[in-house]
């Protein structure tokens, strides 16, 4: 790249959220930042918006060959695109444009999908978003500047259904029977929650109904929240479960022999924000409720566990400012959840983009609807949230809800839709006539899945 690479000083990439964080389906703006120490030759300014997910493990196998024992390790893999858009910001028609030297700051904004997941970090895989801006110079030499962001997929408990504000009960039922010259007396323990969706934060409170009529008594009643993860390579098929972790354990106990008695104990949720991951299918988290019974004598200790939600938005509230890390979400209000349509705008040619493949191509100006998240429904080869998963279901998933909804898009503001001075807009875009919005990106460039790799 040489010396042309110098010339774009201090590039920093600013987001109008200061914590970079984001609401799936809102608009999301921005501003590239940079200082020039001599006029800038360049023949386009691109952006590039990517949002993907990737699972990776490599798993050892011993093969035996005529009685030798060989080591294979197999890794598997699998990869899930949700938007990969590149859209100009400046110039992009061919000829060379140039940027006097000095500071420059030249915004961007982008319609976020109102369908993909929270972003993740996990054992075997991310979700990860990221934006990456190409100053394609003279001589097609380039500098690329690079920034990623977080998502949050908003989990209101509140749209979720009744099977999310039902309770959730846990019924144990024992009999005392040690041996011949033992008398036979019922046991039963009935475990109770308010409800089946919570926000982290939030104080459980819990409803044991203890009838013990034994002579034995439960020394220990544990209470547990745990969260389970599924990973799912592509290539080749194949599922990862790693160890679930316990999220927060109380003991209570013991309750003494020959007792009948409501007892009412509470537990408190982890402060932390929950992913959403209702729409990735090659990884699932999901969040449950234990009870384990520690019987003394001669009697078989019990358990029993229930999928619970943990939203971002508690049963009862109409917002977020109730959530314990508030601080920590976007300031901008929650995405409506039926949003108008998205407006038409005319289209105009598509920017100077050589040799990029496997993206959209977007025309000038700022981007304002999303593109339909590139994931298609695997039920039948991999198993998608909309079949049987197995021993147990995970993921927040309200009642009725499908694997791949269709997106819906919200209104961005007229100001976000056209320059308001072309007269003095220093960075030359074509079609920035106010009379006129900017085009819009309204059509996947492919509708294949970007999974599972070609062979």
């Amino acid at each position: 790249m040489g010396t042309q690479r110098e010339e774009i000083k201090n590039a920093i990439i600013s987001f109008n959220e200061p914590n970079a964080v984001f609401y799936s389906g809102q608009l999301m703006k921005g501003n590239l930042k940079f200082e020039l120490n001599k006029p800038l030759h360049y023949i386009a300014i691109n952006i590039q918006y990517i949002g993907e997910c990737n699972v990776f493990w490599i798993e050892e196998q011993i093969e035996v060959y005529n009685g030798v024992k060989q080591k294979k390790h197999i890794k598997y893999e699998g990869r899930e695109e949700y938007f990969n858009v590149v859209h100009c910001l400046s110039g992009g028609s061919g000829s060379t444009s140039v940027l006097a030297t000095g500071p420059h700051s030249i915004p961007f904004s982008y319609q976020l999908p109102s369908n993909i997941p929270s972003s993740f970090k996990g054992d075997k895989g991310t979700v990860i978003y990221s934006i990456i801006i190409s100053v394609l110079m003279t001589e097609f030499t380039k500098q690329e500047i690079s920034e990623t962001f977080d998502v949050i997929s908003p989990a209101d408990l509140n749209q979720g259904g009744d099977d999310i504000k039902k309770p959730v009960i846990l019924n144990f039922e024992e009999t005392s029977s040690c041996n011949l010259f033992c008398v036979t007396r019922p046991l039963s323990v009935e475990v109770k929650l308010p409800a089946s969706g919570f926000c982290p934060g939030q104080t459980i409170p819990i409803t044991v109904n203890v009838k013990n009529k034994t002579n034995l008594e439960l020394s220990k009643i544990v209470f547990e929240i745990s969260t389970k993860e599924r990973y799912r390579s592509l290539h080749p098929v194949s599922a990862f479960i790693p160890p679930e972790e316990v999220l927060v354990s109380i003991k209570k106990g013991p309750v003494f022999a020959k007792t009948c008695k409501e007892y009412m104990w509470e537990m408190k949720i982890p402060e932390f924000i929950a992913p959403n991951l209702e729409k990735c299918s090659i990884i699932d988290v999901g969040f449950f409720f234990k009870v384990k019974i520690k019987t003394s004598g001669c009697m078989d200790d019990m358990y029993d566990e229930s999928e619970i939600w943990l939203g971002l938005v508690p049963l009862g509230s109409s917002g977020v400012s109730s959530h314990p890390l508030s601080e920590r979400l976007p300031i901008a209000s929650l995405p409506p959840a039926t949003p108008p349509p998205p407006y038409e705008s005319p289209q105009m040619p598509p920017p100077y983009i050589p040799n990029v493949p496997n993206v959209q191509i977007c025309p000038p100006g700022p981007v304002l609807f999303p593109t339909v998240a590139n994931v298609v429904d695997k039920s039948l080869a991999y198993g998608s949230k909309s079949s049987p998963l197995g021993a147990f279901e995970i993921g927040f998933r309200p009642p009725g809800s499908s694997s791949m909804p269709v997106p819906s898009h919200p209104y961005p503001d007229f100001e976000d839709q056209v320059h308001q001075r072309p007269d003095i807009n220093p960075y030359p875009v074509p079609g920035s006539n106010p009379q006129y919005p900017e085009p819009a990106a309204s059509d996947p460039y492919s509708v294949r899945p970007s999974a599972p790799p070609p062979p």
